[in-house]
């Protein structure tokens, strides 16, 4: 009796690791058809085929308002050359008025609530600003070049409770991190072609002091016919963990890394163009093909990509502009696997994601648009 109770559980053991690996290569033979997957000294490499959703996206982006005109005569809503944007949790908007040297502060409804900072070197004064940030208890810190890069933290209430130098060059993309460092990126070089290239990293990491930790980062390399064009110009996001996630201008490439620099998560996709070849004008090659232009991560750890799917006759002056007609929002799991597509509404020039809102920084740089992003 013992022994037939042993073949039975036998049996019943074999027959269910059977179905167990069934419905293993069911699910492996579905996954290949949208994603692949390989470890490669312990970092995980996805490929990406098409996305999960097939042609219909599960979000959508319901309109909220908009802030600023091309039309407005209220001085107070009057903006030029809008730089960032910031959303706290009460739902106030904190636009900055680059040009008009000065923080607008709305509120959930888009009502004016403040002015903060003004052109100057003294106290509650900047010039040329660059990037806006809120740290967890609302003070607001202002990146901005006033003969040296600085950074100035107001509270709250709009005063000025401190200033200090910002180690980096003059980028336009500066965050804070959750270890109350900040990190800074986002320009380009144009060097010679015998300059040592480990001198160039994307990010710098540095404590509020003004001192720098960490380099990290490494950056796409685009030769020319005497010119080395270093793309330093990589949109980044901050996970809630604090790793770095980004890509860069002119890669189909996304990466995830620490704070260190310890690389974590590769993800590439599909474009509809070659990625590498270069633009030209006059016969030069100036720039590869641009891919990505803007990233971010909403409130489910979701990482949306404004993805370029042509490229566009003629840029603008400014070389930042993202036309709505040759781009979408790509969006990726937090394991890099491709979702799908969301259309994007208007031409961007900067944009921020917080929570479930989406702000836009529009083509003329005089108006921000919020958005709800909605599950369908």
């Amino acid at each position: 009796m013992k022994s037939r109770s042993i073949l039975f559980a036998s049996l019943f053991l074999v027959v269910n690791l059977f179905i167990a690996a069934v419905a293993l290569l069911i699910a492996c033979s579905n996954t290949d058809e949208f994603y692949t997957v390989e470890v490669v000294d312990g970092v995980r490499i996805v490929h990406n085929i098409k996305p999960l959703w097939g042609d219909e996206p599960m979000v959508e982006l319901e309109f909220v308002q908009q802030i600023g005109s091309l039309d407005e005569t209220d001085e107070n809503l009057m903006m030029y050359f809008i730089w960032d944007v910031e959303r706290d949790e009460d739902g106030n908007i904190y636009i900055l008025d680059s040009g008009n040297v000065r923080i607008q502060k709305y509120g959930s409804e888009g009502e004016y609530i403040s002015t903060i900072g003004r052109k100057g070197e003294g106290p509650g004064e900047f010039g040329g600003p660059l990037s806006i940030n809120l740290d967890d208890e609302g003070n607001i810190y202002v990146g901005y070049y006033n003969n040296r890069n600085m950074i100035s933290v107001f509270n709250k209430d709009g005063s000025e409770i401190r200033r200090f130098r910002n180690p980096g060059q003059n980028h336009p993309r500066l965050r804070l991190l959750n270890s109350g460092q900040f990190i800074l990126g986002g320009s380009w070089v144009m060097g010679r072609l015998g300059d040592d290239t480990n001198l160039y990293k994307l990010y710098s990491i540095f404590d509020m002091d003004g001192t720098i930790n960490e380099r990290i980062g490494t950056p796409i390399f685009a030769y020319s016919s005497n010119s080395l064009f270093i793309d330093l110009d990589a949109p980044f996001a901050v996970t809630d963990e604090g790793d770095i996630i980004y890509t860069s201008r002119y890669s189909n490439i996304i990466e995830e890394m620490d704070g260190k620099g310890s690389k974590m998560l590769v993800v590439d996709r599909r474009v509809s163009f070659e990625v590498g070849s270069y633009n030209y004008k006059d016969n030069i090659p100036v720039a590869p093909n641009t891919v990505s232009m803007e990233l971010e991560i909403d409130h489910k750890q979701r990482i949306w990509v404004l993805t370029l799917t042509e490229q566009p006759e003629k840029w603008d002056g400014k070389g930042f502009l993202t036309l709505k007609s040759v781009a979408r929002f790509e969006l990726f799991d937090s394991e890099g696997i491709l979702l799908g597509y969301v259309p994007v509404p208007q031409d961007v020039y900067r944009m921020r994601i917080k929570g479930d809102r989406l702000l836009i920084v529009e083509g003329q740089q005089v108006s921000v648009f919020e958005y709800r992003i909605v599950e369908k």
